[in-house]
């Protein structure tokens, strides 16, 4: 009987030790599955971002190059009023390269880890009504009403730098997407322990499809401004990392020839 008791005691070893084994190969396929996904994913956002680098970087120097030829070489058969117009074209073209530039050199930091999330208090009024009024000129040139409405000043707690990106971003964006006489309005409002901020206009819309994968690194959809201003997506794609890392949302809803409004949170108290 003891050696009964002995067989079966090290049979029920056998099998917890072959359990524990599975259990550990299951965990590490998991792990390498896992692994295998972020990887994909790495290169994807990789493929994009450098798309977006040859894209973006490629078409407003031939602009650049080409408007900087016009001047050169027909200086003294164009009008004054074309002059004019070429040097608007350029000032368009170069702040639109900027635009890029920092974004890109932001994302390019934080990937680097070379700029941590400096979060802290501050007054959200002051900082979406500074950014607005870096978009007072172009607002004036579309004719469009730019506005921002809260309640209340409202306080919350993270990036500033980091959510003056968002904001710039996404004004940025429904500028471009506003037609002349349109409206966009940023608002705030607390909800539930955040800050939803909410920038809406009135502008083209968003298509159903493009809705799908507007936040995605694999969105391969390549907008347009309502004065041909080009977007590749960096910048909500930034902004959507940004404000998660924050600890906050985002979102957008959207309908063709009506506009968009894009929503995001903020925490207003340090989380623990």
């Amino acid at each position: 009987n003891q050696d009964l008791q002995l067989a079966y005691d090290q049979i029920k070893a056998n099998e917890s030790q072959l359990k524990l084994n599975a259990e550990n190969l299951a965990r590490t396929n998991s792990e390498l599955v896992k692994s295998q996904q972020e990887l994909k994913d790495s290169n994807l956002m990789k493929d994009k971002f450098f798309s977006i680098i040859v894209h973006d970087l490629k078409s407003p120097l031939n602009s650049l190059k080409a408007l900087t030829n016009l001047l050169y070489r027909f200086t003294d058969k164009i009008t004054k009023e074309e002059i004019q117009q070429t040097a608007e074209d350029l000032n368009s073209s170069i702040d639109n390269l900027f635009e890029f530039i920092n974004n890109l050199l932001t994302w390019a930091k934080v990937q680097m880890q070379e700029v941590g999330f400096q979060s802290k208090y501050f007054d959200l009024k002051e900082l979406v009504e500074r950014q607005l009024q870096l978009f007072k000129v172009y607002a004036q040139s579309k004719n469009i009403t730019l506005k921002y409405v809260a309640s209340k000043n409202l306080t919350v707690y993270a990036d500033p730098n980091y959510t003056d990106m968002v904001i710039r971003n996404l004004v940025s964006n429904a500028m471009k997407f506003t037609p002349n006489g349109g409206e966009v309005k940023v608002t705030a409002k607390s909800k539930n322990g955040y800050v939803e901020i909410s920038v809406s206009d009135t502008g083209v819309g968003i298509d159903p499809q493009t809705l799908k994968t507007i936040f995605r690194w694999d969105n391969k959809h390549i907008t347009t401004g309502t004065l041909g201003e080009k977007g590749t997506g960096l910048g909500l794609m930034l902004s959507k990392d940004f404000v998660e890392k924050s600890g906050g949302t985002i979102s957008v809803i959207s309908e063709l020839n009506k506009g968009s409004i894009f929503t995001f949170t903020l925490p207003t108290e340090k989380s623990n």
